[in-house]
Protein backbone atom coordinates (compact mmCIF):
# COMPACT_ATOMS: atom_id res chain seq x y z
CA UNK A 1 0.00 0.00 0.00
CA UNK A 2 1.31 3.42 -0.95
CA UNK A 3 1.33 5.83 1.99
CA UNK A 4 1.50 9.60 2.26
CA UNK A 5 4.93 9.29 3.90
CA UNK A 6 6.31 7.32 0.93
CA UNK A 7 5.13 9.98 -1.51
CA UNK A 8 6.30 12.87 0.67
CA UNK A 9 9.80 11.38 0.51
CA UNK A 10 10.01 12.14 -3.21
CA UNK A 11 11.05 15.48 -4.69
CA UNK A 12 7.92 15.65 -6.84
CA UNK A 13 5.46 15.41 -3.95
CA UNK A 14 7.53 16.87 -1.08
CA UNK A 15 5.74 20.25 -1.09
CA UNK A 16 2.19 18.86 -1.06
CA UNK A 17 -0.10 19.23 1.94
CA UNK A 18 -1.02 16.13 3.94
CA UNK A 19 -4.55 16.19 2.53
CA UNK A 20 -3.26 16.14 -1.06
CA UNK A 21 -0.77 13.38 -0.24
CA UNK A 22 -3.56 11.29 1.27
CA UNK A 23 -5.62 11.67 -1.92
CA UNK A 24 -2.68 10.71 -4.12
CA UNK A 25 -1.66 7.73 -2.00
CA UNK A 26 -5.24 6.46 -2.11
CA UNK A 27 -5.27 6.66 -5.91
CA UNK A 28 -1.82 5.09 -6.45
CA UNK A 29 -1.24 1.45 -7.31
CA UNK A 30 1.68 -0.24 -5.52
CA UNK A 31 3.91 -1.94 -8.12
CA UNK A 32 6.81 -4.24 -7.20
CA UNK A 33 9.48 -5.49 -9.60
CA UNK A 34 12.21 -8.06 -9.14
CA UNK A 35 15.69 -7.52 -10.63
CA UNK A 36 15.69 -7.97 -14.44
CA UNK A 37 11.88 -7.74 -14.59
CA UNK A 38 10.48 -5.40 -17.25
CA UNK A 39 8.17 -2.54 -16.27
CA UNK A 40 7.46 -1.81 -19.93
CA UNK A 41 8.89 -2.63 -23.31
CA UNK A 42 9.22 -0.14 -26.13
CA UNK A 43 5.87 0.22 -27.92
CA UNK A 44 3.68 -0.81 -24.98
CA UNK A 45 1.28 1.41 -23.04
CA UNK A 46 2.86 3.13 -20.04
CA UNK A 47 1.17 4.91 -17.12
CA UNK A 48 2.79 7.56 -14.92
CA UNK A 49 5.14 6.11 -12.27
CA UNK A 50 7.29 7.39 -9.42
CA UNK A 51 10.19 5.22 -8.25
CA UNK A 52 9.94 4.79 -4.47
CA UNK A 53 12.69 2.18 -4.01
CA UNK A 54 15.29 0.59 -6.27
CA UNK A 55 16.47 1.47 -9.75
CA UNK A 56 15.42 1.04 -13.38
CA UNK A 57 17.42 0.95 -16.56
CA UNK A 58 15.99 2.88 -19.51
CA UNK A 59 16.93 1.36 -22.86
CA UNK A 60 16.05 1.72 -26.52
CA UNK A 61 16.26 -0.83 -29.30
CA UNK A 62 18.72 0.47 -31.89
CA UNK A 63 19.73 -1.58 -34.91
CA UNK A 64 18.33 -4.74 -33.29
CA UNK A 65 19.95 -4.47 -29.84
CA UNK A 66 19.03 -2.88 -26.52
CA UNK A 67 21.14 0.21 -25.78
CA UNK A 68 21.06 1.57 -22.22
CA UNK A 69 20.25 5.28 -22.31
CA UNK A 70 19.92 6.06 -18.57
CA UNK A 71 19.66 4.66 -15.07
CA UNK A 72 16.78 5.96 -12.97
CA UNK A 73 16.64 5.83 -9.18
CA UNK A 74 14.53 6.69 -6.17
CA UNK A 75 12.30 9.72 -6.59
CA UNK A 76 12.45 9.83 -10.39
CA UNK A 77 9.13 9.95 -12.20
CA UNK A 78 8.52 8.55 -15.66
CA UNK A 79 5.83 7.78 -18.21
CA UNK A 80 4.51 11.33 -18.48
CA UNK A 81 4.84 11.42 -22.28
CA UNK A 82 2.92 8.18 -22.78
CA UNK A 83 0.27 8.97 -20.17
CA UNK A 84 -0.35 12.58 -21.23
CA UNK A 85 -0.34 12.03 -25.00
CA UNK A 86 -1.67 8.48 -25.17
CA UNK A 87 1.32 7.25 -27.17
CA UNK A 88 3.16 3.96 -26.66
CA UNK A 89 6.35 3.98 -24.63
CA UNK A 90 9.31 5.30 -26.60
CA UNK A 91 11.74 3.14 -24.61
CA UNK A 92 11.94 0.06 -22.40
CA UNK A 93 12.35 0.04 -18.62
CA UNK A 94 13.78 -2.86 -16.62
CA UNK A 95 14.54 -3.20 -12.92
CA UNK A 96 18.21 -3.45 -11.98
CA UNK A 97 17.31 -4.16 -8.34
CA UNK A 98 14.18 -4.84 -6.32
CA UNK A 99 11.88 -1.93 -7.10
CA UNK A 100 8.77 -0.39 -5.68
CA UNK A 101 6.86 2.17 -7.71
CA UNK A 102 3.71 4.25 -7.31
CA UNK A 103 1.55 3.99 -10.43
CA UNK A 104 -0.91 6.72 -11.40
CA UNK A 105 -3.42 6.78 -14.26
CA UNK A 106 -3.52 9.37 -17.02
CA UNK A 107 -6.50 11.21 -15.51
CA UNK A 108 -4.73 11.74 -12.20
CA UNK A 109 -1.62 12.93 -14.05
CA UNK A 110 -3.77 15.44 -15.96
CA UNK A 111 -5.05 16.72 -12.62
CA UNK A 112 -1.51 17.14 -11.29
CA UNK A 113 -0.37 19.00 -14.40
CA UNK A 114 -3.39 21.33 -14.44
CA UNK A 115 -3.62 21.77 -10.66
CA UNK A 116 -2.35 24.66 -8.57
CA UNK A 117 0.58 22.79 -6.97
CA UNK A 118 4.23 22.89 -7.95
CA UNK A 119 3.91 19.28 -9.18
CA UNK A 120 2.44 20.36 -12.51
CA UNK A 121 5.25 22.83 -13.21
CA UNK A 122 7.88 20.21 -12.28
CA UNK A 123 6.29 17.57 -14.53
CA UNK A 124 6.01 19.97 -17.49
CA UNK A 125 9.56 21.27 -17.05
CA UNK A 126 10.92 17.72 -16.95
CA UNK A 127 8.76 16.75 -19.92
CA UNK A 128 10.21 19.62 -21.94
CA UNK A 129 13.79 18.65 -21.00
CA UNK A 130 13.21 14.99 -21.85
CA UNK A 131 11.66 15.77 -25.22
CA UNK A 132 14.60 18.04 -26.08
CA UNK A 133 17.02 15.31 -25.01
CA UNK A 134 15.22 12.65 -27.07
CA UNK A 135 15.54 14.87 -30.14
CA UNK A 136 19.30 14.97 -29.63
CA UNK A 137 19.43 11.18 -29.31
CA UNK A 138 17.37 10.78 -32.49
CA UNK A 139 19.90 12.86 -34.46
CA UNK A 140 22.73 10.64 -33.19
CA UNK A 141 21.12 7.45 -34.49
CA UNK A 142 22.61 5.91 -37.60
CA UNK A 143 20.62 6.47 -40.76
CA UNK A 144 18.78 3.49 -42.14
CA UNK A 145 19.77 2.06 -45.48
CA UNK A 146 16.91 1.56 -47.90
CA UNK A 147 16.98 -0.12 -51.27
CA UNK A 148 14.24 0.98 -53.65
CA UNK A 149 13.63 -1.38 -56.54
CA UNK A 150 12.84 0.48 -59.74
CA UNK A 151 14.27 2.80 -62.30
CA UNK A 152 16.06 5.99 -61.24
CA UNK A 153 13.79 7.76 -63.73
CA UNK A 154 10.49 6.25 -62.48
CA UNK A 155 8.31 9.22 -61.55
CA UNK A 156 6.02 7.15 -59.31
CA UNK A 157 8.98 6.57 -56.97
CA UNK A 158 10.02 10.23 -56.71
CA UNK A 159 7.90 10.93 -53.59
CA UNK A 160 9.31 7.98 -51.69
CA UNK A 161 12.88 8.92 -52.69
CA UNK A 162 12.33 12.51 -51.51
CA UNK A 163 10.82 11.33 -48.21
CA UNK A 164 13.70 8.97 -47.52
CA UNK A 165 16.32 11.62 -48.28
CA UNK A 166 14.60 14.18 -46.02
CA UNK A 167 14.68 11.64 -43.21
CA UNK A 168 18.42 11.07 -43.49
CA UNK A 169 18.19 7.73 -45.29
CA UNK A 170 20.57 6.81 -48.04
CA UNK A 171 18.72 5.72 -51.16
CA UNK A 172 20.10 3.26 -53.69
CA UNK A 173 18.18 2.57 -56.87
CA UNK A 174 18.41 -0.84 -58.54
Amino acid sequence: MITSDLLKGTRLFASLAEEELAQLSGAAADVSLEPEEWLVREGEKLDFFVILEGALELSKEIMGRQVVMARLGRGVFLGEVSALFGVPSLSSLRATSKCRLAQFGAQLLQGLVQGPTACGATILKTLKERLAESGKHALELPAARVQVIGSQLATDLSDIRAFLRLNRNSVRMD
